[in-house]
């Protein structure tokens, strides 16, 4: 049989709508009870009520306990409910939950056919049947002990004085629905009946809910073994303490025994002591002089008698030390005496190298080199393979003991030309089969009369047989970035960087005394290659290019050289005559596209600063091109001092002149010409003064507003930058004289500019010209603050090489053409402005 428990369900409603129980409210449906058992009527309220609706028992004025909320369980699959009435029976309170409070009655409902429910003592209500699935309800008031379920008849005793020892117990019933039967058979038994306990108070007793107290039999101490004090009944309602009676613990015996023993471990147990015979010992292979006693393996003892070896004597020639036996399980040592060979008692000692020299076919001597090692093909050895080699070696016993000397190189035995007192000499005309790509060492073998030998021990000197014969290589590159076109042949340099391209090479030649030696071009890659046609190691050349080649004369730079040169030697450290391959890069440039430059006719060039042309190295070898910044006008019939004079002066190429024909420079700080001559002083002399003078107040404007205007003759004033976007050339007779107070810049797209053009700023002609025209200047330039740049280049880059770019052609008739009305007219032609 299950018991259900229907006070849990309660939990969540009591906590969710408890108030204080000093107002006696609490939620419908909860369980209470008074705290006096019998001491009134609890009252409940409903918390959902406007009014107090009595639904159970109240207590009056005592305080009321409040209890969990009786929870549903379910028997057999049938539910358990409550319904609650007030006393009026007017508002039912139907809980589906199943819940129900202390003290209500409980019963089944009309339809319940076999159905039991009932409250027990604790207010919990029960749910039982026969079969059918049907519910219980409860009603307010009632006995917290019920009925008994319909069909069981209940007795608690037996009211029979035969059967006075017999509870039959209903709450709840047997599985077949009658009472469940329990005799008093045995004191202190319990049972339950009507939801009490009842006690046997002895076999064959009456029931009673009295307690009953019973005292266990008395008991005897165990005589098994136990650790510990042990409490037993003494049949008194009291207990006897039993103390412990294990044996001590029990030690193994330290005395030699050969078998396991079984002892006490002191906690009612045994353990085991193993034998403990130490085993057998063999006598000692070690020396002993006295006689000694080993264990036998069965607790007793073997004797080992002596064995010390008898005394031994030292050998009188000892090539290593040893030692013999002292007769007294020592050793006596006998140190070596012979570093050598012992012959019976005498000592000899074998021969060793000493040195070894090499010398050329002269008798000199030839020293190793930087690497430490030689070849054949040395300046030293004068052309042939003739070398003088000599072997020295030495001998503890005397030279005279020296039978032999022998000297081999890469396994070839050199013939020996003299032999004496310990010193050989080996020479011979080394034959091209020895030539080789690798160094080997010379190694020389040394013996004695008694047969020692030295073997094939090294000389220490490396030494190479080849053919002399080394590949040569390089590129041909452009110098066109060379700064004011001169190529430089340091580690870094930008000369050496590009290819030069289709430039009509044709020839390459290292010429030398001897023989000259051709190059293989490959023109497209711009690399040569010696092939067939190796240089000589130790030979010195010069180099040729075909003339006609279309770039400027060809630069030569040996890798890692600070310097351009024009001979070269197939030398060490050039070259590294021991790798199997020697090899030497020789490289050249020239410079195919120069940078632009200018060129001024009939007059000098004179600036507060700095003048900077880059006259091409290529000008020189260019017809008709003439190396120099000033060239005279034979036109004009004027005289030309071609004077090139300012602060610093760089005129690109080294071998140029300043001026043709007169090479006149001078190089001082100079400022008068812009104290005496700039913008403010035009503007303050010529604004408004005369008609043929035009003022623009702007911050930019282009040459050709201005030519649309004026015409392109007169005196311009500008407060601001000037751009020449259009050619002009002023017809006989004419002038113009722009003033600005800012830049001039001339665009790539000008190819003729006539007349006088002056700035506080700076004057600039630059970019390309895209129709590879020259840019002709018929006047004067001059910058009062500034500077003048005339870096204007052609599209074609190697036009650059034999052509300036700019050319400022000195027109003195510029400024004569200047009315008389004009002061300083004299003046202006005089500075050369």
């Amino acid at each position: 049989m299950k018991f259900i428990n229907l006070s849990k369900i309660f939990i969540p409603l009591v906590f969710a709508f408890l108030l204080f129980i000093s107002s006696r409210q609490a939620v419908l449906g909860a369980c209470i009870e008074c705290a006096n058992d019998h001491a009134g009527i609890c009252n409940l309220y409903s918390a959902n009520q406007a009014f107090n609706r009595m639904v159970g028992r109240y207590c009056g004025s005592t305080v009321c306990d409040f209890y969990d909320a009786c929870s549903p369980h379910t028997h057999n699959d049938a539910t358990c409910y409550s319904s609650n009435y007030d006393d009026l029976s007017t508002h039912l309170q139907q809980l589906s939950s199943g819940e129900a409070f202390h003290g209500a009655f409980v019963g089944c409902n009309s339809n319940n056919q076999g159905q039991n429910c009932f409250c027990d003592s604790s207010g919990r209500v029960h749910c039982y049947d026969d079969a059918n699935s049907d519910s219980c309800a409860a009603k307010e008031g009632g006995s917290p002990n019920p009925t008994s379920p319909p069909g069981c008849e209940e007795h608690c005793p037996n009211p029979n004085p035969k059967d006075s020892d017999l509870l039959q117990n209903c709450h709840p019933p047997d599985s077949d629905g009658t009472s469940k039967d329990t005799r008093c058979t045995a004191k202190c038994q319990t049972a339950p009946c009507g939801g009490k306990t009842y006690y046997c108070p002895s076999p064959g007793g009456t029931w009673t809910t009295t307690p009953i107290i019973c005292c266990s039999p008395a008991q005897s101490c165990p005589t098994t073994c136990h650790t510990a004090t042990i409490q037993v009944d003494d049949g008194n309602c009291g207990k006897i303490s039993c103390p412990a009676n294990a044996p001590a613990y029990q030690n193994c015996p330290s005395s030699c025994h050969t078998t396991s023993l079984s002892l006490d471990d002191g906690n009612c147990g045994k353990y085991t002591c193993p034998p403990n015979v130490p085993p057998a010992q063999s006598c000692p292979t070690t020396c002993h002089t006295a006689t000694i006693q080993v264990d036998d393996g069965n607790c007793g003892k073997t004797t080992c008698p002596p064995n010390a070896p008898t005394a031994g004597t030292c050998p009188i020639c000892r090539t290593a030390s040893s030692t013999v036996p002292d007769g007294s399980c020592g050793t006596t040592t006998c140190a070596q005496n012979c570093w050598a060979t012992c012959v019976g008692n005498v000592c000899n000692y074998p021969p060793t190298f000493s040195s070894f020299t090499i010398k050329n076919s002269t008798d000199t001597l030839v020293n190793v080199d930087a690497t430490g090692k030689n070849h054949i093909c040395q300046t030293i050895f004068n052309g042939n393979r003739i070398p003088i080699l000599t072997v020295t070696a030495s001998d503890p016993d005397g030279v005279s003991d020296i039978t032999s000397i022998r000297l081999r190189w890469n396994g070839h035995e050199f013939p020996q030309t003299s032999f004496s007192n310990g010193v050989a000499t080996f020479s011979e005309d080394l034959p091209v089969a020895l030539n080789n790509s690798n160094s080997y060492l010379f190694e020389a073998n040394i013996t004695d009369s008694v047969g020692h030998t030295t073997g094939w021990v090294s000389t220490g000197r490396f030494f190479k047989i080849w053919d002399c014969l080394v590949n040569a290589h390089g590129t041909y590159y452009d110098g066109s970035k060379a700064s004011f076109g001169t190529i430089t042949c340091g580690a870094i340099s930008n000369e050496f960087k590009d290819l030069i391209g289709d430039v009509n090479w044709k020839t390459l030649v290292f010429k030398n005394a001897v023989a000259d030696k051709n190059m293989d071009i490959d023109a497209s890659l711009s690399k040569y290659q010696s092939l067939s046609n190796k240089l000589i190691f130790g030979k010195t050349y010069t180099y040729a290019f075909n003339t006609d080649i279309a770039a400027g004369i060809p630069q030569m730079r040996i890798p890692n050289a600070a310097t351009c040169q024009n001979t070269f030697t197939v030398d060490f450290p050039t070259v590294d005559p021991y790798v199997a391959l020697p090899d030497m890069q020789i490289d050249f440039s020239s410079i195919k596209d120069q940078d632009p430059w200018f060129q001024t006719t009939a007059g000098g060039v004179n600036a507060v600063r700095n003048i900077r042309d880059a006259i091409p190295p290529t000008c020189q070898s260019t017809p008709g091109c003439i190396p120099v910044i000033s060239i005279e006008n034979t036109q004009t019939g004027l005289l030309n001092s071609n004077l090139i004079f300012a602060n610093s002066i760089d005129k690109g190429c080294d071998t140029c002149n300043y001026g043709q024909p007169n090479n006149w420079s001078y190089s001082v700080s100079r400022t008068s010409l812009s104290e005496d001559y700039n913008y403010n002083y035009f503007y303050n002399n010529y604004q408004n003064r005369f008609q043929f003078t035009k003022y623009y107040d702007q911050a930019s404007i282009n040459f050709s507003t201005i030519k649309s205007e004026i015409g392109g003759t007169g005196i311009v004033i500008v407060n601001g930058d000037l751009n020449i976007d259009t050619d002009n050339a002023l017809p006989n007779g004419q002038f113009l004289i722009i003033v600005v107070h800012k830049n001039i810049n001339i665009s790539n797209t000008v190819n003729r500019i006539d007349g006088l053009l002056i700035a506080d700023g700076s004057i600039t002609a630059d970019g390309v010209s895209d129709t590879d025209q020259q840019l002709v200047i018929n006047g004067v330039l001059y910058s009062a603050y500034s500077n003048v740049t005339l870096t204007r280049g052609f599209k074609t880059k190697n036009k650059n090489n034999g052509t300036p770019a700019v050319v400022v052609n000195f027109q003195p008739d510029y400024i004569f053409n200047i009315p008389i009305i004009v002061p300083e007219t004299q003046k202006l032609y005089q500075s050369g402005i």
